[in-house]
């Protein structure tokens, strides 16, 4: 009998949950490095031109558009590399060759542990995005929040397809960790989380519209503080815009589960000719 992914992102949470309660120094030490990190991008913030900020979106709320995007980068490198780190974790104790044994589908085995971490982020979410909420006021409807959230999580599964596909690289190529910082900082960067996309040289922002999480951000942006969408720069009036914003999300969602399933195939395929272990 097959076990679904969903079980799998439930045991992993519920795993991670009891590790946070356990040990509750690290647990500690986590919310102390994102309060941080909020009060050092604070400092950031006074030297930001508000003027472009505004041109570009049409909002002088630096602080609220900045937050926004910080509270989404904890699922971004869940999203991207999880998969990747759990691979390879179980491959360097030599017990994923084990785990493949276990009647869970390939796919469903990697994306459900990427999920399951997800979920539990969402604790470190939540206090990072009601803070975010306290700069942006009273002015966005439960409607918007919903629908803003809806776009982050949305964002969250095509980001866990993009990881399932980089975690066949570990199952073909073993040691690839020097990729995750490089991404990592790209689609942060490039992803809008920090400055409007709108502000980038036209080759960037090219780039820019080709990571899922730049789209997902900024919807939740639009319907939470009624910014401008991004592609208002390509197209208008702005219900189209942000209508094309929500189908290309979808669309990207459908393309990268499918890539992901092959990719996880023809990773397998690729490791069982060396086996799932480190020599």
């Amino acid at each position: 009998m097959q076990v679904s992914g969903f079980r799998v992102a439930y045991a992993v949470a519920w795993r991670r949950i009891r590790h946070m309660t356990k040990y509750r120094l690290n647990f500690v030490g986590s919310i102390v490095s994102q309060v941080l990190s909020l009060l050092f991008y604070l400092i950031f913030l006074a030297v930001i031109d508000v003027s472009i900020v505004n041109e570009a979106v049409g909002t002088t709320n630096i602080a609220a558009f900045m937050f926004l995007g910080i509270a989404f980068v904890p699922f971004i490198n869940v999203g991207l590399w999880e998969s990747s780190i759990t691979l390879a974790s179980d491959m360097e104790l030599g017990k994923l060759e084990y785990s493949f044994t276990c009647p869970i589908p390939r796919y469903w085995f990697i994306v459900g542990n990427a999920l399951g971490v997800a979920a539990t982020n969402t604790i470190f979410f939540i206090p990072m995005f009601a803070f975010a909420l306290a700069f942006v006021g009273l002015g966005f409807s439960g409607f918007g929040l919903l629908l803003g959230l809806l776009a982050i999580v949305l964002s969250i599964f095509v980001l866990v397809q993009i990881g399932a596909i980089f975690s066949s690289l570990v199952l073909k190529y073993r040691k690839v960790s020097s990729l995750f910082g490089v991404l990592s900082v790209t689609f942060q960067f490039l992803g809008g989380t920090y400055v409007p996309v709108q502000t980038f040289p036209p080759f960037l922002m090219v780039i820019a519209l080709g990571l899922p999480n730049v789209f997902g951000i900024d919807l939740l942006r639009v319907h939470v503080m009624g910014t401008t969408p991004i592609l208002l720069e390509f197209i208008s009036p702005i219900s189209y815009a942000l209508a094309l914003e929500w189908i290309i999300l979808v669309i990207e969602l459908i393309v990268f589960f499918f890539l992901a399933r092959i990719a996880i195939r023809y990773g397998e395929r690729a490791g069982m000719e060396t086996g799932f272990y480190y020599l």
